[in-house]
Order: structure tokens, then sequence, then C-alpha cells
């Protein structure tokens, strides 16, 4: 699945299937070749870590899009040599850089229930927002998702003086079931 490098995307899950993919098809994770007793398997092993090692720039190059893809290209050669080493870098554009960790957070105050979504919907857009931002569930990422929620809906979870996000949720669907019936 290509990665373009927008917020909505989440870098860690994308790394780890990437990972699981490239290694799935031998480009990534070799074996320790000191545990490897036999020369004529240890000659095979080195020679296929050759050609896969030349493979990986250009599977990266169609994996990463847009402004993903823009970034990888500033990447030396040695950079997306090894998708050890590229892993490492991409680690600190998308999940350790410090403007994206912020854009995040913000995201997930400025997060909003669309007319047509339900309560659930928003609450796993919310949640995935909350972990693709790093942060966990607190007393403020709770107020996020109340802050979210439709005006009608918003009010009447506030009366309900809830603070877990589970009872936030539960208020949440009562007020949505509650104005579908009216």
């Amino acid at each position: 699945k290509p990665f373009r490098g927008t917020l909505s995307e989440d870098p860690r899950e994308w790394i780890q299937k990437t990972e699981s993919w490239l290694s799935y098809n031998n480009y990534a994770n070799w074996p320790n070749l000191e545990n490897v007793t036999d020369e004529e398997e240890r000659k095979s092993i080195r020679t296929a870590m050759t050609v896969a090692k030349r493979k990986v720039p250009y599977i990266l190059e169609l994996l990463l899009l847009e402004s993903a893809g823009s970034w990888l290209s500033r990447l030396t050669m040695e950079e997306k040599e090894t998708f050890e080493i590229f892993k490492q870098r991409f680690s600190e554009r998308y999940l350790e850089d410090r403007v994206t960790r912020h854009r995040l957070i913000v995201n997930v105050w400025e997060e909003k229930q669309k007319l047509n979504e339900s309560v659930d919907d928003y609450y796993d857009s919310h949640v995935r927002l909350v972990k693709l931002a790093g942060l966990t569930a607190d007393a403020n990422t709770n107020q996020a998702f109340v802050h979210g929620l439709l005006p009608h809906i918003k009010m009447q979870v506030i009366m309900q003086d809830k603070v877990e996000l589970k009872d936030l949720l539960e208020a949440a669907r009562l007020a949505e079931i509650a104005f579908r019936e009216t």
C-alpha cells in the first residue's frame, strides 16, 4: 500500500506492513551469516542479499508517493540501500519530527463529527488520531472527543458530566439514539 506522507496516514502501521512484505519477499531481515556454517549456503545468501539490496530503492520509489516520494528523492542512495537504514530515516521524518507531531495533536482537537457520521465512526476516527499523534487517552483527549461531537449530541454528553472515554462514548450513543427518535 502506498504512503503519501499525509497526516491521515499512520506511518507506524505503514512501516510495519512494508517491513513484513519485504521480509516475506526476501528483501529485508536476512539471517546472520555468522550462524550459517555451510559455505555454499553463505555464498547463495550473499548473492541473494546483493540482488535484493539493489531492488529496495526501486521498491521504495513505488511505495512512496506525493510528498513522501519527494522526501524519498532527497535521500542519498546509501540511505535507501537497505531497509534498515531507510526505516531509521523514515522514523526520523514521520515518527519523531516535532512539527509533524504537533500537527497531529492539533488534528485531534480540530476533528469534528460529520453530519451523517455515526458516533461510533467518529469515535473510531478519534481513537485512531490519538494513537497516530502518539498520545494516550486522558482527560485532554477525552475533552477533544466531546469537543468534536455534533452540537446536539455534545450538549447531552456535557450534561451527563462524564469523564472516562467509555462513559462519554455511551452518553454520546444514547444522545444519538434519542435524537433519531425525535
